[in-house]
């Protein structure tokens, strides 16, 4: 029945919630949204959306990475031009919820005092998220969301 609700969900283009069991479900929220992809339509842009699903599959690889990190990838795919600018795909692929940037970088040398690891605020880290694994899977379904 989920899977049947679902797909008539993607048809319409509509949200998918699940409610847990309350007996079987130990936790605070019952109420779970599914990821669910938008439906492709044509893909007007071109090369800017397929150009925004190789970053998201560079991201992807990387599981974790810097804008360094990144950039040095994508400038690696024959693909994309040598001096590719990424910031307007992050920007992108931020805003429809597919990866997350926040500020610092975590260290491997850990802080002698704390013992936590050390930040490096002067770089960002980029992951991606559950629905943006999703899409990276999918590349044709990114000009949906350009």
């Amino acid at each position: 029945m989920v899977a049947a609700a679902a797909t008539a969900a993607y048809l319409a283009g509509a949200r998918v919630y699940y409610v847990m069991e309350p007996s079987k479900y130990r936790g605070e929220d019952v109420v779970k949204e599914l990821p669910m992809p938008i439906r492709p339509e044509n893909d007007n842009l071109g090369n800017t959306s397929r150009t925004t699903a190789i970053i998201l599959e560079k991201i992807k690889k990387l599981k974790k990475c810097t804008n360094h990190m990144l950039l040095e990838e994508v400038r690696k795919d024959p693909r994309l031009k040598k001096n590719q600018r990424i910031e307007y795909h992050l920007r992108k692929l931020a805003e429809n919820n597919l990866i997350t940037i926040s500020a610092g970088w975590e260290k491997k040398k850990l802080n002698p005092k704390t013992g936590m690891p050390q930040m490096d605020f002067k770089r960002r880290t980029i992951q991606q998220t559950p629905l943006g694994e999703y899409y990276a899977e999918f590349p044709g379904l990114m000009g949906s969301l350009m």
